[in-house]
């Protein structure tokens, strides 16, 4: 879904080749960054007061790597 307005946006992208999807409200300086993982889990970074870039970089940093389901197997891949 791709939405902008005037006062912030909405849309898909990709993080280090993963799908998110991004809220951001700039009068208000909030929003989200989200991603599934391996069609099972949801990953969400919320904030306010700040860039929409510090949203996306706090998901960048999480070690998502490591994430695995109960078989072992890789959950989703966040970091490079």
């Amino acid at each position: 879904m791709e939405k902008e307005t005037s006062t912030g946006y909405e849309r898909t992208t990709k993080v280090n080749g993963q799908l998110v999807h991004e809220r951001y409200n700039r009068r208000d300086r909030s929003g989200e960054v989200s991603v599934i993982l391996n069609n099972r889990f949801s990953v969400t970074v919320n904030g306010s007061g700040v860039d929409a870039s510090v949203l996306t970089g706090a998901l960048k940093e999480l070690d998502l790597v490591e994430a695995r389901d109960h078989d072992g197997r890789e959950l989703g891949r966040c970091r490079d």
